[in-house]
């Protein structure tokens, strides 16, 4: 299996109750955890309620990512605002079960 480098695509699902969608494309690896992460905090910034990262096309997470995942879903629960992670492949989903995530994850 070859796996790609991060690429995504930001777009807006509603503007009710203003929900932005985070399409991942490739895998989140260390070397470019920093990009994943800006992309983040610049929708949060944006004051977006709901915030939705679509896994579909996600090859790949590296430990650092779930973990991060993890600490910003506590922070947008935290401000009253929701994190969603969608479409996990089953490798993937298989790590979140493995570790109870999936308990204070929004999947």
């Amino acid at each position: 299996m070859s796996l790609q480098e991060l690429e995504f695509k930001v777009r807006r699902v509603s503007d009710e109750p203003q929900v932005i969608a985070i399409d991942l494309i490739g895998g989140v690896f260390p070397s470019n955890m920093g990009r994943f992460s800006e992309m983040v905090e610049i929708q949060q910034a944006r004051g977006i309620r709901n915030l939705v990262l679509n896994c579909e096309q996600l090859d790949f997470v590296c430990s650092n990512c779930i973990g991060y995942i993890v600490q910003k879903n506590d922070e947008f629960k935290k401000s009253g605002k929701k994190l969603l992670v969608s479409a996990l492949n089953p490798e993937i989903k298989a790590i979140i079960d493995q570790f109870s995530l999936q308990t204070i994850l929004n999947i």
